[in-house]
């Protein structure tokens, strides 16, 4: 498969920098337009459009949303060229980055070659909540909290909740993270505990 795609941040400022231009604003909205291909025996046109955005709430901590659609122009034939989501059946995630990711969609359980829509949000409190806490002050530990949500045609919409504590550790090694997350389809489906290992 090919690709081809660009990025749009209308809030964006831009400055100098030995004659390069850099985007100077990281906190507005981006925007990213991909539109994908396929060729010979496997042809599939797809469109996808990303909406991210970083919030810096000051001392109360941080926001993170990652909203995608897309679409297939042309179905993809191939089970390779479908779109296949990030899920978790082991109850351990070996990623620092969470926004992307469903803690416990079982694998290959929505893939689809339809259009269908994800949504990614996390709220990080930076500390503000939990040091506040008598005893759980002594973690030094971050709150997380996340939603996340799947929607492909002819199946019930997918939803998790998950909360959290990260940068759990000692020292300088805060390379771990525990949530609680518990999944809606039609209903509660399942819940858990999944381990973060953030290498």
């Amino acid at each position: 498969a090919s690709s081809l795609g660009f990025r749009w941040q209308p809030n964006a400022t831009w400055n100098r920098f030995n004659g390069v231009r850099r985007i100077n604003n990281n906190e507005g909205p981006s925007f990213n337009f991909i539109y994908a291909f396929g060729t010979g025996d496997d042809q599939f046109q797809r469109l996808n459009v990303d909406y991210n955005q970083y919030i810096n709430l000051a001392r109360l901590g941080t926001l993170n949303l990652h909203f995608n659609y897309t679409t297939y122009l042309q179905k993809a034939t191939n089970f390779l060229d479908y779109t296949h989501f990030n899920g978790n059946q082991t109850h351990i995630e070996l990623t620092a980055k969470y926004l992307d990711n469903f803690l416990l969609l079982p694998y290959y359980s929505n893939s689809t070659n339809t259009s269908y829509f994800q949504l990614h949000s996390e709220y990080n409190d930076n500390g503000f909540i939990m040091n506040k806490i008598p005893l759980l002050n002594k973690l030094k530990s971050q709150l997380v909290m996340g939603y996340h949500a799947l929607g492909v045609p002819n199946k019930k919409p997918y939803n998790e909740f998950n909360i959290g504590l990260d940068r759990l550790g000692f020292g300088k090694f805060k390379i771990f993270r525990i949530d609680y997350v518990r999944t809606y389809e039609n209903g509660i489906k399942t819940n858990g505990l999944v381990f973060g290992l953030k290498l």
